[in-house]
């Protein structure tokens, strides 16, 4: 075992949370989520500003946040069957992962707390993640429930969201409480929704001792919460596009991004192969990205015009 604590962290790092990758895609998502922001928002401008910064530290720190916590609460399920993982297997500490807990929140809290200008909603951030760190006080419950956990624990982004758009709104002294800022955390928030359920898909001949969401609601059934996250998000943006100069190229694309996504699922449905069930979460990540590229597109066409 490396004996150096940043040395571990450097394991870590390497096989659960890619850096690099981690922080491309807040950075990637934050842009996209303030473009679209001024875009559609009334006295809103496209201006670089504290806000921005703060935004993409805060939202990549809360996925770190995230990920340490899920580390932690897997502790038992993962020495059991993932016991090849660098924290069960011992190449890393779990007392290295609770260090740099308290390291990351020490420094994101009072940052903004000092900075964000939303003491509340950023209050209201932190103590649903705590309660998302502590399985709502209900672990023996919440973690042998699938989707329990999700209804529980998923919304949590849908609040890290409409922070990131409250600070946007508070540095340009525009309302926070908006219907416009309320869709928008809709809609940025369901790719987490979308991500996390199409992972847990599985072929009927791959399912193990883990817990997916095809072995609890079956292979078809489960495929409608990926599937109807998205929808959700193609229904918040196309109400909130309505209002754009290029609304309907956007609601055009997205229909059509939506089409083959849900053709791919459809394939999965009607096979229920292993190489359909494999391909199901780079699908999903392959339509969050071109979403975005597509968000982003017309946003700064809208912004330019």
């Amino acid at each position: 075992m490396n004996s150096s604590f940043f040395g571990r962290l450097k394991i870590f790092f390497a096989e659960r949370f890619p850096v690099v990758l981690g922080f491309i895609t807040t950075l990637i998502g934050t842009i996209s989520l303030y473009l679209v922001w001024c875009a559609i928002t009334p006295g809103a401008a496209l201006v670089l500003n504290k806000s921005i910064y703060l935004a993409i530290f805060s939202f990549f720190a809360l996925t770190v946040i995230l990920r340490l916590c899920d580390e932690i609460k897997d502790k038992e399920v993962d020495a059991i069957l993932f016991p090849e993982r660098c924290l069960p297997k011992g190449l890393v500490l779990y007392e290295d992962i609770h260090k740099l807990l308290l390291i990351i929140g020490w420094v994101w809290v009072p940052i903004n707390y000092i900075f964000g200008g939303a003491p509340i909603i950023f209050t209201i951030l932190i103590f649903y993640t705590y309660l998302f760190y502590k399985y709502f006080f209900l672990p023996n419950i919440i973690s042998n429930n699938l989707i329990l956990a999700l209804i529980t624990h998923n919304p949590l982004m849908f609040v890290g969201c409409f922070y990131i758009l409250a600070l946007f709104s508070v540095e340009q002294g525009l309302s926070v409480y908006s219907a416009k800022n309320f869709f928008l955390a809709l809609a940025f928030w369901m790719p987490s929704m979308g991500w996390e359920t199409a992972r847990k898909i599985r072929a009927p001949k791959d399912e193990t001792d883990y817990t997916t969401y095809s072995k609890v609601m079956g292979t078809v059934a489960s495929t409608a919460l990926p599937l109807g996250a998205f929808l959700v998000q193609l229904i918040a943006f196309s109400l909130l596009a309505d209002m754009l100069h290029y609304g309907l190229y956007f609601i055009l694309g997205a229909m059509t991004l939506y089409i083959l996504y849900f053709t791919v699922f459809l394939f999965f449905m009607l096979k229920q192969t292993s190489r359909l069930a494999n391909s199901l979460q780079q699908t999903t990540e392959a339509y969050i990205l071109f979403v975005s590229i597509l968000i982003i597109v017309i946003s700064v066409a809208e912004l330019a015009k």
